[in-house]
C-alpha cells in the first residue's frame, strides 16, 4: 500500500469549526401527537413543538497528521463513531468546513449493506463495484478475500443462510481487503469467533502498520493505548483532550468515568 502512495500528498485530515446534528423531522412527523393535531386541527403545545435536536459534533477543530496513530474515547453518545463517518464523507456537517487529503479507507458498520438473498461471492463484488473498483479489480482480489473469510464452499450460498460468525467473517474480510492511505476503524477487533479473531486481529495490525494515517475509535482503553500514540477525549460531542494517548486516557478515566 505504501508503494502504491508513495508519490501521492501526504494524508491529512483537517476539520474546522465542524457540527454535526442528526434529523429529527422523521421522528416528529410520525408523532402521535403531532398527527392527531393534523388530522384534527389541534395546535401541538410549547413542549411538542419541534425543536433541533444537539449537535452530535459541536465546532470541532483537528488537524491529524501524516504518521499519526489517533484513538478516539469517550462514553457511549460522545461523537466517537460520528467523527469517523464525518471524516469518512458519510455525515455532512451542518457548519464548517472538512478536508481529507489521500483516499479513505473506514472499517466500520462492517456488515451494513450486505445482501443478505444474494451469495457471499455475489456480495463480494457488490462491495467492490460501491468501493469504485473495476471488475478487473475485484477479480483480482476476489480468492484471497473468500480465502481470508475461511468460508469455503459456503462463499456460494446466500449471505441469509450463514450464522452471525459468518457474515462478520465476510464483511470484515470484505472491508479490510479495500485499500487506502487514511485508515479509520471503529471497534472492529472483536470480529467472529476465537479463531478469527487472531487472523483479524494480524490483519488490522498490518493495515495499522502500512496507512499513512490512522484513527481508532474503541471503549477497549488498553488497547487504544497499545495502538495509539495521541488520544482524543470526546464528551457530548466536544473535545474535552487532545494529547498523548496515557495523558487522555487518565483525563478520561479521572472526569468522566
Amino acid at each position: 500500500m505504501q508503494d502504491k502512495y508513495s508519490k501521492a500528498p501526504s494524508p491529512q485530515v483537517l476539520l474546522s469549526k465542524v457540527s454535526v446534528f442528526y434529523p429529527m423531522e422523521a421522528r416528529h412527523n410520525f408523532h402521535m401527537a403531532s398527527t392527531l393535531g393534523r388530522l384534527f386541527g389541534v395546535q401541538e403545545s410549547g413542549t411538542n413543538k419541534k425543536k433541533r435536536p444537539p449537535p452530535a459534533l459541536k465546532s470541532i477543530n483537528l488537524t491529524i497528521q501524516a504518521g499519526e496513530r489517533v484513538g478516539i474515547i469517550g462514553r457511549n453518545g460522545a461523537g466517537k463513531s460520528t467523527l469517523l463517518r464525518t471524516i469518512a464523507g458519510i455525515l455532512p456537517p451542518a457548519a464548517g468546513t472538512i478536508d481529507v487529503t489521500g483516499v479513505v479507507q473506514g472499517v466500520f458498520d462492517i456488515g451494513v449493506g450486505l445482501e443478505m438473498e444474494s451469495t457471499g461471492r455475489e456480495n463480494v463484488v457488490f462491495r467492490g463495484l460501491l468501493q469504485g473498483l473495476s471488475p478487473d479489480e475485484i477479480a483480482a482480489r476476489e480468492e484471497e478475500i473468500i480465502t481470508f473469510s475461511g468460508l469455503g464452499s459456503y462463499i456460494d450460498l446466500p449471505v441469509s443462510s450463514y450464522s452471525s460468525g459468518m457474515v462478520v467473517r465476510l464483511a470484515f474480510s470484505i472491508a479490510t481487503f479495500l485499500e487506502g492511505n487514511v485508515l479509520l476503524v471503529d471497534e472492529v477487533f472483536a470480529a467472529g469467533d476465537m479463531a478469527f479473531q487472531k487472523v483479524a486481529q494480524a490483519r488490522m495490525s498490518k493495515m495499522i502498520d502500512s496507512a499513512g494515517l490512522f484513527v481508532f475509535t474503541s471503549h477497549n482503553l488498553s488497547l487504544v493505548s497499545e495502538i495509539c500514540s495521541r488520544g482524543i477525549w470526546l464528551e457530548k460531542g466536544e473535545i474535552k483532550f487532545d494529547g498523548p494517548v496515557d495523558d487522555a486516557i487518565t483525563a478520561y478515566l479521572e472526569r468522566a468515568v
